[in-house]
């Protein structure tokens, strides 16, 4: 079931890119205009394992945000019940990304960990609020945490009130709701309302 959620997240931001970015503005409080421009990078990653035939792990999604500043963002989409597996998953996505567009100059090496952020469609007693890499090295330890975004923290009411803001969640959380009744779920609305132009992919 989950990879059904995969592929719609993905499919949504690979026709409509611009929409990604209520997301990341809400997730990280940036404040992008809708104007920047998007670059989406491929989703396929090999991580190399000892002793083994490197196995290819598929990201949800891997772009970079040309603002102010050049920032790299990786996107998870999830609907599993949390069991510690997905932050070690996270973690060796993001490393990979990092590796892929790494630069070395003089045997210097240098990489730079992108953005990442965790969208959950259901709510469970063990989802986290946040997730956290803490990374010792000889050199000194580096830790910073990993947001986390509830989809079912946002009622139906509260999207469609905003103006289709959070557009790359509303089909899914639409089918969320309709598959699982949550008591997380804050919607007084009795049922799902239609979406204009989700079943075609217009109005981008």
């Amino acid at each position: 079931m989950g990879n059904i959620y995969d592929g719609a997240f993905r499919t949504i931001l690979n026709d409509c890119r611009q929409m990604i970015i209520p997301v990341i503005n809400e997730i990280f409080k940036e404040d992008y205009t809708g104007n920047e421009i998007i670059e989406f990078h491929p989703n396929e990653h090999f991580i190399d394992q000892q002793d083994a035939a490197d196995k290819e792990r598929i990201t949800d999604t891997n772009f970079i945000i040309y603002g102010k500043k050049k920032k790299k963002y990786h996107l998870e989409c999830e609907s599993s019940l949390p069991d510690g597996r997905m932050t070690i998953r996270l973690f060796e996505y993001d490393a990979q990304i990092a590796l892929d567009e790494g630069e070395v100059i003089n045997e210097t090496l240098t990489v730079t960990f992108p953005n990442t952020a965790v969208l959950y469609l259901r709510n469970y007693k063990k989802t986290p609020d946040k997730m956290r890499y803490v990374i010792k090295t000889p050199g000194g330890t580096a830790e910073y945490d990993v947001p986390v975004m509830k989809v079912q923290e946002y009622s139906l009411d509260d999207i469609f009130s905003k103006g289709f803001r959070h557009k790359p969640l509303t089909p899914l959380a639409v089918s969320v709701c309709r598959a699982t009744p949550s008591p997380t779920m804050k919607s007084s609305a009795p049922a799902a309302p239609s979406i204009p132009g989700s079943s075609q992919g217009t109005g981008c």
